[in-house]
């Protein structure tokens, strides 16, 4: 037996609303207008930021998708991190945005992070160095001038009293 929706009822599963007429529709609209002027979706983007990048500021959903794959919805990206939300790597270290804020808690804005020399991209995936730590052997020169820091590189946190020596 089909189900006969009133107009205005929320649809099931989608979270859309049926109407039987335009009118119907436009008063919905208006109401939710009214409630939410600068945020119709109520999703947490400004409708001038959705309208400007594309967004649909009748849809709420869009503010939980990850359009560029980085790990970051385009709610975060846009209103938490200010980034690009096509955009996958702001600062084109070969690190996703994501990874950055989430994972290795550097600058998606900053390529190198804590300035040492070698990008975070190459610190992280690379050379095994922390990219947040720009002198890893405490011997007060900067990694990317410091050929000895190749001697303590490990992925994660350890005790960089005893070097690991480079595989011949």
């Amino acid at each position: 037996q089909a189900h006969a929706y009133k107009s205005g009822e929320k649809l099931k599963g989608d979270g859309s609303y049926f109407f039987h007429n335009p009118n119907d529709y436009i008063k919905y609209l208006k109401s939710i207008w009214e409630k939410h002027p600068n945020d119709i979706d109520n999703d947490g983007i400004p409708n001038d930021i959705e309208e400007k990048y594309g967004l649909n500021m009748f849809y709420p959903g869009d503010a939980g998708e990850d359009w560029d794959n980085d790990n970051l919805t385009n709610y975060q990206e846009i209103m938490v991190y200010s980034l690009d939300f096509r955009n996958p790597d702001m600062d084109n270290d070969k690190v996703k945005d994501g990874d950055e804020v989430l994972k290795y808690f550097t600058d998606p804005l900053n390529n190198d992070t804590d300035n040492d020399g070698y990008t975070d991209g190459d610190e992280t995936h690379i050379i095994g160095l922390d990219p947040n730590n720009p002198d890893v052997d405490n011997d007060g020169l900067i990694d990317g001038h410091d050929d000895d820091c190749l001697l303590y590189t490990s992925p994660s946190p350890r005790d960089l009293s005893t070097p690991r020596m480079p595989s011949s």
